[in-house]
């Protein structure tokens, strides 16, 4: 066995182990996908073993050796010295390493508002939701996790993302015209359905119903405990009675 390939191989492989260990963390910092860092540590692992393996794995002694294998060892052995040092003092702080972590500058809280808004928007929310009220709401609560977490599709499709997106839609939901109209739509539909259209006035009822409960805020309206409420069993009695045939 060759000697002098030993300690090439063994350099070379430490450095290819910790440089693709580090770009892993590095990457799963920025993105949050904990499989790139996964991926990025086995290939390393492997091919670690691999430089290791054939290092103490037994060859034939080679009987010619001609000046380009020394200058290939060498080569080898320098960039992987080289290599290990830049690791190491890059950890040490004598070469700072590029910032990991970003922050919420005004200009980011702004570009993400703007995202918000757009995709509100283009889902057709603004019928149903104060808009600039409910980007606000999501930017606020978006900005108690690392700005990196945004590019992550892991977590624009994990229940964190949602709760929050759903409790800013509930606490930004408004009386808009067209919800006035869907509301009481949906009130005559269920008066038609009960046959309640012989006795009352359903327009009216629901033009009553919309106009008393426009008073409160829409979560609330929806909420169990108001529709269980002595205030909504009043306005419902006072409709049914105002709107009688």
């Amino acid at each position: 066995m060759n000697k002098n390939k030993k300690p090439a191989k063994i350099l070379l492989g430490i450095l290819l182990m910790i440089t693709f260990s580090r770009e892993g963390f590095r990457g799963y910092k920025e993105t949050g996908n904990l499989w790139l860092f996964v991926t990025m540590t086995i290939i390393a692992l492997i091919c670690c073993a691999l430089l290791i393996r054939s290092a103490f794995r037994p060859q034939k002694v080679s009987v010619v050796e001609n000046k380009y294998d020394l200058y290939g060892r060498g080569f080898l052995k320098i960039f992987s010295i080289m290599g290990l040092l830049g690791v190491f003092f890059e950890i040490a702080g004598i070469i700072p390493s590029a910032p990991l972590k970003k922050t919420w500058t005004e200009e980011l809280k702004k570009s993400v508002k703007e995202g918000i808004v757009a995709e509100a928007l283009a889902q057709h929310q603004d019928s149903i939701l104060d808009i600039d009220a409910f980007s606000n709401c999501a930017v606020a609560k978006l900005t108690a996790y690392p700005p990196e977490r945004m590019h992550s599709p892991e977590f624009l499709k994990s229940a964190e993302f949602k709760a929050i997106v759903a409790g800013c839609k509930q606490s930004s939901r408004k009386w808009t015209d067209s919800f006035k109209k869907s509301f009481k739509k949906g009130l005559v539909d269920k008066m038609i359905a009960g046959h309640q259209d012989s006795i009352l006035n359903v327009d009216a009822f629901g033009n009553c119903m919309v106009e008393k409960l426009a008073m409160y805020s829409p979560d609330s309206v929806y909420s169990i405990r108001f529709c269980n409420s002595a205030e909504f069993q009043a306005i419902l009695v006072g409709c049914n009675q105002s709107c009688k045939k």
